[in-house]
Formats: C-alpha cells, sequence, structure tokens
C-alpha cells in the first residue's frame, strides 16, 4: 500500500468515526428524550438503538486505529532513525 492509500484510508476511517459518533449522539438524545412513563417497548427500543449505534463508533474507532498504525508502519521509524 503506498502513502496516497493508506492517507485515503485514514481519512475515510475519520469521516466514518465521525459519522458513528453523530448517530451514537443522537440515539442518546434520544433516548433521554423519552418522557417519564414511557412504555418498556419504547424504553428498550431506544436502548438498543443507542447499543448498536455506540457499538458501530466503537467498531470504527478501531478502524481508524488500526489504518493510523499501517500509516506510521509505512513512514517508518520517526526522527530520522535508522
Amino acid at each position: 500500500m503506498n502513502l496516497a492509500n493508506t492517507q485515503r484510508s485514514v481519512h475515510t476511517a475519520f469521516n466514518a468515526l465521525i459519522n458513528a459518533q453523530k448517530a451514537s449522539t443522537k440515539a442518546s438524545d434520544a433516548r433521554f428524550a423519552l418522557p417519564a412513563g414511557s412504555s418498556r417497548a419504547k424504553v428498550t427500543t431506544a436502548n438498543a438503538r443507542w447499543m448498536r449505534a455506540s457499538e458501530d463508533r466503537d467498531r470504527q474507532a478501531e478502524r481508524l486505529r488500526k489504518e493510523l498504525l499501517a500509516a506510521l508502519a509505512l513512514l517508518g521509524p520517526l526522527g530520522g532513525g535508522a
């Protein structure tokens, strides 16, 4: 993999993480906005949506971490060391 492809992969992974974080935040806000006395079904559904969004966010964060490690490996030792 060359540097241009690695940069593109990191950029794509970063954008995916941003979108996943937005979705997780939106699901969390929707869960929080449920009025007191909401039905068990509504609460369970809101919790499940938030859980799925949070899991996706975590997967995207791990993907970005791997892409960044791959980019660092491609660059080689930093600081001019041999």
